[in-house]
């Protein structure tokens, strides 16, 4: 029998996953802020993508990419999956690509989902203003970004045509 159980590996495994995103996203995040600060990179590599000013397709707005902003996310990818090789089981790469692959698709559709580390509606707001949230998964990377562009401006949130969260419904009005 294994010297593990496989309850102890899954979870070993997740947390390995949770991980390897979480510094893929920091990687992205570096980059993706890169390719909009330098106007020459952005119109040759980056622009393309942002055509799409509310991405609704999912999958297609999500690989809507020039080749040269595919290869330097899949550099990325590879340099995490490197710099982490000895913590990573097999499970975890192919969890990371599983989950790196839905909240791409997630951040491209127009519905809102959230969950502790991950809004989709932040990258909405990303495709409509431009200058904050770089990160796919965890875009709170950036304090400065997320803090001047506030998620819950209203002006904001009709350009994305997300709905206001809850508690903003209950405040409308309260002065």
């Amino acid at each position: 029998s294994p010297p593990y159980s496989y309850f102890a590996f899954s979870i070993y495994s997740a947390a390995a996953a949770l991980l390897l995103l979480f510094a893929d996203d920091f990687l992205y995040e570096k980059f993706h802020a890169l390719l909009h600060r330098n106007r020459f990179l952005y119109k040759l590599v980056h622009h393309h993508h942002h055509r799409a000013t509310r991405p609704t397709r999912g999958y297609v707005d999500a690989i809507n990419e020039t080749p040269l902003e595919m290869a330097g996310a899949l550099i990325l990818n590879l340099f995490a999956i490197q710099l982490l090789r000895p913590l990573l089981t097999l499970p975890s790469i192919a969890l990371f690509l599983l989950l790196k692959a839905n909240f791409a698709i997630t951040n491209h559709l127009d519905r809102g989902f959230t969950i502790s580390f991950y809004s989709s509606e932040r990258h909405a707001i990303h495709h409509a203003i431009k200058n904050a949230h770089y990160g796919k998964c965890d875009t709170r990377w950036r304090r400065r970004d997320v803090s001047r562009h506030s998620d819950h401006d209203p002006g904001i949130r009709r350009q994305t045509r997300l709905p206001a969260p809850p508690v903003q419904e209950l405040l409308v009005g309260v002065e």
